[in-house]
């Protein structure tokens, strides 16, 4: 041998050889000489594949993953757990909720999900030319980019930059600076997922056992619609379901109600299910002059 070279980021060196850092650690500096790297990949939400570089290296990846401290890959969440409830949740990075025609009420996460769900809107994606790095329910947090030089990435949570360059180089948009900044194509690919925050659609790392009045279908958790009732732990998709009831069926839809909404099955007669029942016996009718 004639020369020698610093060992990169993401490997370490032992007696002139070099190699890898594994899967669950990261390198952060150069010249490491040990196994353990920089150590573990120690902050949920994340996960470490080989030859990274940082704790926060990928992000987990969606509802339907999560990743553990020391997370090697992403791992599925179980049939019947859930990691998010869309609808009680703040909207994830990228996304926010449109009031438009409706009444906001920032009390719904601390009330009866029963009572208010049919008032809020879902989470939708930041008009295309904005950006939202954080959680939140807020148009106003959808942020413009600078659209001579870039544009919205898919996901909304940054944009992209636009601007033409030589063979071998990137740009990245600096949400700070509100300009892109160039840097060669090697380091580019060495950047990490910090840009998305801990526990949301992105980073989740803990899942949830589905409770009874619900469903949990890729991480999700929904409550079982009005009429009918889940007296069981662990709903999942509903494969079940007796649909033979005279009502035309849309793909997994029976009329407006999805078909694993329905949950267990119908409200007994003589009784009434207000959505999240966990009984088909849930609420008697009540009076000699209604019938259910």
């Amino acid at each position: 041998r004639t020369d020698q070279k610093l060992t990169e980021k993401g490997y370490y060196s032992v007696r002139g050889l070099k190699y890898i850092c594994p899967a669950g650690r990261y390198g952060a500096t150069t010249g490491l000489s040990s196994p353990l790297c920089s150590g573990y990949c120690d902050i949920d939400g994340y996960y470490c594949p080989p030859g990274s570089t940082s704790p926060k290296m990928r992000a987990c990846g969606g509802d339907n993953v999560i990743c553990p401290k020391s997370t090697v890959v992403p791992l599925l969440v179980r049939p019947g757990y859930y990691t998010s409830d869309p609808l009680l949740e703040q909207c994830n990075p990228g996304n926010y909720r449109n009031w438009t025609g409706l009444s906001r009420d920032d009390t719904y996460r601390q009330s009866s999900l029963i009572s208010t769900s049919h008032s809020i809107p879902e989470c939708q994606l930041c008009p295309e030319g904005t950006y939202k790095r954080n959680a939140g329910d807020d148009y106003s947090d959808c942020l413009p980019c600078n659209n001579t030089r870039t544009k919205s990435s898919n996901d909304r949570v940054t944009c992209d930059c636009t601007i033409v360059l030589s063979e071998g180089y990137s740009a990245l948009y600096n949400v700070n600076t509100k300009e892109c900044e160039i840097m060669t194509n090697e380091e580019f690919n060495g950047l990490d997922d910090s840009i998305y925050v801990t526990n949301t659609s992105y980073t989740r790392y803990e899942e949830f056992e589905c409770e009874p009045g619900y469903y949990c279908i890729d991480g999700k958790r929904y409550i079982c619609a009005a009429g009918y009732y889940g007296s069981r732990t662990r709903q999942g998709p509903n494969t079940n379901i007796n649909t033979n009831m005279n009502d035309d069926m849309n793909g997994d839809m029976i009329g407006d109600v999805s078909v694993h909404a329905m949950c267990e099955g119908k409200c007994a007669a003589g009784y009434y299910c207000p959505a999240g029942s966990t009984s088909p016996y849930a609420v008697p009718c009540g009076r000699a002059d209604l019938y259910c």
